[in-house]
C-alpha cells in the first residue's frame, strides 16, 4: 500500500502468504523491514543492500490493458551515526550527501563519470505523444530526492532515485530516525555503461 502496490495488474493468483499477495513495486519494502528489525535490536548505524526483481506495470495496447514488467534493481539505505566505529573521525549523523557518495560510487565504477550525471525533482514521459512530468515516488520525500539522469545517453528513462525516505513511511515501520535509500535500474546502467565505452 505505501509503495502502490495494490495495483491489481501486480496481483499474484495464488500466493504463499497474504503478506506476499502482490509483486513488489519496490526493494525498499524489505529493506526497511530490515532496518525496523536491526533497530529494535538495539543495532545501529545500519547500511543494507539488496539486488533482485521490482515490478511495474507497463501498457498493453491502445486500449489501456497493462502487463507486469519486471526491473532487475540494486537498492540500498544507510542511517544513524557516520564513522561510530573509527577512532579518528568524529561522530556525526549519516545525511543524504552520505549516501549520494554510493550511488556515484556504483555509476564510477560501471564506467560512468560524475560529470555524465544529472540530478533532478522530476522526469518527462510520453504518453499518447504527448510529453508530461512524473514526479518522484511516493515513498520518498519530496525536496530531499532525486531521479538520477544521464541526459547525453539515449535511453531517456532515469537510471534510478535516491534521497531520503518519507517520513510517514518511516512510521508506518516504526522508524523514527531518518533513513536515506537509493533504487537503480541495472538495464538502464549497463545502457549507459555501453553509450560510454561506445562515445
Amino acid at each position: 500500500r505505501l509503495f502502490g502496490g495494490r495495483d491489481e495488474n501486480l496481483r499474484i493468483i495464488n500466493p504463499i502468504t497474504v503478506d506476499l499477495e502482490y509483486l513488489r513495486p519496490s526493494l525498499l519494502i524489505h529493506l526497511l523491514k530490515a532496518v525496523q528489525q536491526n533497530l529494535d535490536r538495539g543495532l545501529s548505524p545500519l547500511s543494507f543492500f539488496e539486488i533482485g526483481p521490482r515490478y511495474t506495470t507497463l501498457p498493453l495496447d491502445e486500449y489501456d490493458k497493462f502487463i507486469p514488467h519486471e526491473y532487475l534493481t540494486v537498492a540500498g539505505v544507510c542511517m544513524g551515526t557516520h564513522n561510530a566505529y573509527h577512532w579518528s573521525k568524529q561522530e556525526r549523523e549519516t545525511d543524504v550527501f552520505d549516501l549520494k557518495t554510493h550511488v556515484v560510487d556504483i555509476f564510477e565504477k560501471s564506467g560512468i563519470p560524475l560529470q555524465s550525471l544529472e540530478f533532478s525533482l522530476e522526469t518527462a514521459y510520453l504518453k499518447n505523444d504527448k510529453p508530461l512530468s512524473r514526479p518522484l515516488p511516493a515513498w520518498y520525500h519530496p525536496g530531499r530526492s532525486a531521479f538520477i539522469h544521464m541526459p547525453e545517453c539515449p535511453v531517456g528513462a532515469p537510471f534510478g532515485v535516491f534521497g531520503e525516505v518519507h517520513p510517514l513511511v518511516l512510521k508506518e515501520f516504526g522508524i523514527k530516525e531518518r533513513v536515506y535509500a537509493f533504487e537503480i535500474d541495472l538495464v538502464w546502467l549497463e545502457a549507459g555503461e555501453v553509450w560510454v565505452r561506445k562515445k
